[in-house]
């Protein structure tokens, strides 16, 4: 009867364990707020086309809220990714090309709506990259708040790149790449290329990163990620080598390939040094504890193996 017991009360604490992890993850996957999808949107289009796209929104903001459509042109903004909505207009210029339907609607709380863009490509439009976004504003329904509850009004926006066919310039530098220490304990080990546009279009390198140490003629790769470069953008782009045990001096060389136009791949090179020390200094005092406990070590063998 102990043993039912205790294996029943085993079961009931395991129960409420996995419960508890369950719900905690679930609080942390909650969506929030006003999402949209697809958040960008990457096109090849020709004088004349017509596209049309479907973008969703979903509204998890607590509230019933209604919507206000808006079209943008956008800029790069810092070398991290971040873009500016302008209403500006340049060479780059989409928004003026996009129609919505609706422009306005309703979101019910924990619900989603489906809008319908329109882009005209003019018949003259010169070969290059064009760049808009469909902003999505939100304001309460006042109707539907309780006493309370309280949503602030929100934009989040759909990215749209388009590159038109034809004869367009591709050109890019790689500013710089390195890695932010030059010694490490252990991988991974973060890289950062810095790459500037210089083409009529935006374009979204590729390439690897290959590590070769000075020992035993080890040779590694690292990933890199593709990120969108805007015309006459600088953006950061991050790589990453995975392994964890390094040693010694290493080299890295990354090859980034953009472009449709067979370009010449941007190149360069940077150094590190890496040892595991800790590791290193763990296995020293274990070397010098057997050494100084040798004999006690050999008398205690002999006494098991032989008996004596």
């Amino acid at each position: 009867m102990r043993k039912k017991l205790i294996y029943l009360s085993a079961i009931i604490l395991l129960f409420f364990i996995g419960a508890s992890i369950y719900i905690k993850l679930s609080a942390q996957q909650k969506q929030t707020g006003l999402t949209v999808t697809p958040s960008n949107i990457e096109l090849l289009v020709k004088p004349g086309d017509i596209i049309t796209k479907e973008i969703n929104v979903a509204n998890f903001t607590g509230a019933n809220v209604n919507i206000n459509v808006n079209r943008r042109n956008f800029t790069a903004q810092g070398e991290e990714g971040q873009v500016n909505l302008t209403t500006n207009e340049d060479s780059y210029s989409l928004a003026s090309w996009i129609t919505v339907t609706p422009e306005k609607d309703s979101i019910v709380n924990n619900t989603s709506q489906k809008f319908t863009i329109t882009i005209k490509i003019p018949n003259n439009a010169e070969p290059g990259g064009h760049f808009g976004s469909v902003v999505f504003g939100t304001t309460a329904d006042k109707k539907n708040l309780n006493q309370t509850g309280a949503v602030l009004s929100q934009e989040i926006a759909s990215l749209i790149l388009i590159k038109i066919a034809g004869k367009v310039e591709e050109d890019a530098v790689l500013e710089s790449f390195k890695t932010p220490k030059w010694f490490y304990e252990l991988g991974p080990v973060p890289f950062e290329a810095r790459v500037k546009n210089d083409s009529t279009v935006h374009i979204k390198p590729e390439g690897t990163i290959t590590v070769t140490g000075m020992l035993f003629g080890q040779k590694l790769t690292g990933q890199v990620e593709q990120r969108n470069i805007l015309p006459g953008a600088i953006r950061k782009i991050p790589g990453m080598l995975n392994n964890k045990l390094l040693i010694g001096k290493y080299t890295a060389s990354i090859s980034l390939v953009y472009g449709a136009q067979n370009n010449a791949p941007l190149v360069a090179q940077t150094t590190f040094w890496a040892f595991p020390v800790r590791y290193a200094l763990a296995a020293l005092v274990i070397l010098v504890l057997l050494f100084v406990m040798r004999k006690r070590l050999y008398k205690a063998f002999k006494v098991i193996l032989i008996g004596k």
